[in-house]
């Protein structure tokens, strides 16, 4: 994007944003304003494949209003959805994944699956499905629903399986949460199964909850820095966007590092 183009862009979304806040009559800081509209600008050039067509759009950016304002409605609508999922708040995973299986249910029922087949290959699905979205989740578009969003991964996910020319079902295979012939213990497989996966999700989810509780303890600088590092932006990217040297960005993800450690161990 032409760094004109990128400004205009950025001055759009700045508009929007206060737009959004004068029409809920909210009195908002500078900070949070510009936090939003730079965490917006960011929405809608990753979004820029996914901007429609045929609608009035801004003359330089071609980046219609009406898409941006969709953007800021659903983010107020499933912003805490999408945190809670991220740092795994079971209430929240529980209805997602009562939704989960109401959708894999019911796109399974149309490829005509034998019934004695249908409770396994849903459950297999069902989990394959959460895994998907709790990796996925950064990706939420936000521009529809979370619960559509959810809806269109897992009716593919599942026409996929179906559609499948390798894709044989058999119900004789032994399934991760029944126990083993033969085992007194009655242990199951997914049990003696090494779960690396489970250790970095709880990884994961400790930094977001370290994040969220100690961002205030960090300077404005510090937070511009970890924001842009956290979308994956490179030193020397964000050193030119501040106009510091790469060497004081380092310095500053340095102290936020440290200030968020020692704000974890207290």
């Amino acid at each position: 994007m032409e760094p004109r183009v990128s400004d205009e862009l950025y001055s759009q979304c700045l508009q929007r944003v206060r737009a959004h806040f004068t029409q809920h009559s909210e009195s908002v800081s500078v900070v949070r304003t510009t936090n939003a509209a730079h965490w917006l600008f960011d929405r809608v050039k990753h979004n820029i494949d996914r901007v429609p067509v045929n609608v009035p759009c801004h003359p330089i950016t071609g980046i219609p209003n009406s898409y941006i304002d969709e953007i800021i409605h659903y983010v107020t609508a499933e912003g805490s959805r999408v945190v809670a999922l991220k740092i795994g708040q079971a209430e929240t995973w529980n209805k997602m994944l009562d939704l989960v299986m109401r959708r894999v249910y019911t796109s399974l029922r149309r490829y005509n699956t034998a019934q004695s087949d249908l409770e396994n290959l849903a459950g297999e699905l069902i989990q394959h499905c959460a895994c998907l979205i709790w990796e996925a989740i950064d990706r939420y578009h936000y521009d529809s629903s979370l619960d559509a969003w959810v809806s269109r991964l897992v009716t593919y996910e599942v026409a996929c399986t179906c559609r499948s020319s390798q894709f044989r079902h058999d119900s004789t295979s032994l399934s991760l949460e029944s126990p083993l012939p033969g085992e007194t213990d009655r242990l199951t497989l997914i049990e003696m199964l090494s779960d690396d996966r489970a250790e970095r999700e709880l990884g994961v989810v400790d930094t977001w909850l370290i994040l969220e509780a100690g961002w205030n303890t960090l300077s404005m600088d510090q937070q511009e820095v970890v924001r842009r590092r956290l979308l994956g932006e490179g030193i020397a990217s964000i050193a030119n966007a501040m106009g510091r040297s790469p060497n004081a960005i380092y310095k500053l993800q340095q102290r936020a590092s440290a200030s968020l450690q020692l704000f974890a161990g207290q």
